[in-house]
């Protein structure tokens, strides 16, 4: 529990080594939200030509490759932050922390950030997923009357994806903190 206090004041006080982060990761949910809604609006579409097929194909690939970028950016700047907190990191380990509990800070920064990134993410990918369905449409991409998806299992996906990509992304460098 102390270690998790000093992961949110780590993350207080040190928020603008994060930020890039914080925007990569929010951005990269927002991506993954607005293509899955509307994945989930073609899959729940009626049959077409080739059309959505073409659609399916384009979302599901723009999603992928969001979450990739996000993914590296994320551990990128994890990396940095790392480097650069090497002196904290060794007064916590020659203050009694061990190698786990440094590792499980970071870890736990991780997570906080990502979640707050993953529903900011949700929150811009539900209010995008309009002007993405209609820029789809008006390119002709989409079938006429086409619309993103109602659905809740689309940002559910969304969200998690992005906690899972920040931790993932953190991983190496929690173990190379924890080496300090």
């Amino acid at each position: 529990m102390r270690m998790l206090r000093i992961a949110l004041t780590s993350l207080t006080t040190r928020w603008p080594s994060l930020l890039g982060a914080f925007l990569a990761l929010a951005l990269g949910v927002a991506m993954t939200a607005v293509m899955l809604l509307g994945l989930a609006a073609a899959l729940d579409a009626p049959p077409g030509g080739g059309e959505l097929v073409s659609l399916v194909a384009a979302l599901g690939t723009a999603g992928g490759v969001s979450a990739f970028v996000s993914a590296f950016v994320v551990a990128s700047t994890y990396s940095y932050a790392v480097v650069r907190r090497r002196r904290e990191f060794g007064l916590l380990r020659s203050a009694g922390a061990t190698r786990a509990q440094v590792r499980r800070t970071v870890l736990a920064e991780a997570l906080l950030l990502g979640a707050v990134a993953s529903a900011t993410g949700c929150l811009l990918g539900r209010l995008g997923a309009p002007a993405l369905v209609r820029w789809l449409s008006g390119v002709g991409m989409a079938p006429p009357g086409f619309a993103p998806s109602g659905s809740a299992w689309p940002l559910h996906a969304a969200f998690w994806t992005g906690l899972l990509v920040a931790l993932g992304g953190v991983a190496v460098a929690a173990r190379r903190a924890g080496r300090v």
